[in-house]
C-alpha cells in the first residue's frame, strides 16, 4: 500500500454519544470508558482510525480520520495507550508451542502404549 508507515493498536476513554448512567451519577461526572481502536498511519501526515468497537458506544462510523475520532470520539484529556501487540503474539505462540509439545508428548505416550501392548 503506498505511503504507508504503521499501524498500532490503541485504547483510550471515550465521550459515549449514548450510554445509559445509574442514577447515583451527577451529570457532567460519568464514568468514562476504556475504547480500543486501530490506527493506521501514511507518510503524507494523515491517519485512519479503525473503531469496529464504536457502536456500542452510539457512534455509527467505522472509519474516521484521526483528527475527526479525537474531536468525535475520544477524551484527549489522556494521552491513548499504545498496545504492545509483540507481547500477546509472542504469548500466542508460546502457547502454540506449549499445546503443540502436549500433543506430540501424548502420541509419544500412545506410541509406547502401543509398543508395550504389543510386545
Amino acid at each position: 500500500m503506498p505511503g504507508f508507515i504503521s499501524l498500532e493498536a490503541n485504547y483510550q476513554r471515550v465521550r459515549p454519544r449514548l450510554i445509559l448512567f445509574p442514577s447515583t451519577e451527577t451529570p457532567g461526572e460519568e464514568t468514562t470508558y476504556w475504547h480500543h481502536y486501530i490506527v493506521i498511519k501514511f507518510r503524507d501526515k494523515i491517519s485512519f482510525v479503525l473503531d469496529f468497537a464504536g457502536y456500542q458506544f452510539g457512534f455509527s462510523k467505522v472509519i474516521y480520520t484521526l483528527k475527526e475520532c479525537e474531536h468525535e470520539v475520544l477524551d484527549m484529556s489522556e494521552t491513548p495507550v499504545v498496545i504492545d501487540t509483540r507481547k500477546y503474539i509472542d504469548a500466542i505462540e508460546a502457547d502454540a508451542k506449549s499445546e503443540e509439545r502436549d500433543v506430540w508428548q501424548r502420541k509419544a505416550f500412545e506410541w509406547c502404549d502401543i509398543i508395550w501392548e504389543s510386545s
